[in-house]
């Protein structure tokens, strides 16, 4: 995900990420689906010791590619056309 941006309105389920100083990774965070809590996430930045609103999901190294997904595979019918 992009990395997180104080000028921008963030909503429940956005994913963002932060760098770690030193880290070869950065830190992946998804904003709250509490409604409560998801409107903190555009007022703070998601920290290790201060993450209100922000729930951690996992660490990244680099840059994804896309995928092939999905991929579609012919089933063998069974009986009544069930595969």
């Amino acid at each position: 995900p992009e990395l997180f941006d104080s000028n921008v309105d963030y909503r429940a389920s956005d994913k963002v990420s932060t760098n770690i100083d030193g880290a070869s990774f950065s830190l992946v965070w998804q904003c709250s689906t509490d409604t409560h809590l998801s409107r903190y996430c555009p007022q703070f930045e998601p920290q290790a010791k201060l993450n209100l609103g922000w729930i951690l999901i996992g660490h990244c190294v680099g840059t994804m590619s896309p995928t092939t997904a999905p991929n579609f595979f012919q089933l063998s019918e069974y009986g009544d056309g069930c595969p």
